[in-house]
């Protein structure tokens, strides 16, 4: 049998209540048929912490798996502070292999939200479906593809703005993410950042 690449999964073992929503998520369950296929499917090993056959303190083989892993998912939907805390020690020793997934039963408490998009018309749909759930102090980072990346896209720095400009929040930073991705940061106005302003 050829070896694969590990895909290790950081996330809750069993029957958990999330303690926002009042929903039990059975975790096994989630993982058995839906995760570990899909990471199956994509020609990966799937491992889940609990499933670690070494003995000792279990942070040991979890941290290594979290550094030594060709890809990680990380499921956020208890927002569970351990998970964000490995989620970080992920993205700063292995960035771009990490995939972060939840249930919608919450808003997971990220102020900022980051999407990549080749089109105009991908944009605009995500672009809506992200301001929708902005926090009043949240912001938007939006990527695209710069125009000598060679990769096809509709989309240019004024596109993007006025798309933005258009689902009612303002751009405020721009950057150049890679030789691949151009970034704009957009925010909601000062004027209509109204929830936590009044309380």
């Amino acid at each position: 049998m050829p070896l694969r690449a590990i895909c290790f999964v950081d996330m809750p073992f069993g029957q958990k209540p999330d303690l926002t929503s009042g929903v039990t998520v059975d975790f096994d369950q989630i993982y058995e048929a839906g995760i570990k296929p899909a990471i199956v499917d994509a020609g990966l090993e799937p491992v889940r912490g609990d499933q670690e056959r070494t003995g000792g303190i279990i942070h040991v083989p979890m941290f290594g798996r979290l550094l030594l892993s060709d890809f990680v998912v990380a499921d956020l939907t208890l927002s569970n502070p351990n998970v964000f805390y490995e989620l970080g020690i992920r993205h700063t020793a292995r960035p771009y292999t990490t995939v972060p997934i939840f249930a919608a039963i919450h808003p997971i408490p990220f102020d900022v939200a980051l999407v990549f998009v080749a089109g105009r018309r991908a944009l605009a749909r995500e672009f809506a479906r992200v301001a929708a759930k902005l926090p009043d102090e949240g912001s938007i980072w939006i990527g695209w593809p710069k125009q000598s990346s060679g990769v096809a896209t509709d989309l240019t720095e004024d596109v993007v703005r006025d798309i933005g400009l258009a689902t009612g929040v303002v751009d405020v930073k721009v950057c150049a993410i890679d030789a691949t991705w151009s970034g704009l940061k957009f925010v909601r106005r000062l004027r209509d950042r109204t929830a936590r302003a009044k309380a």
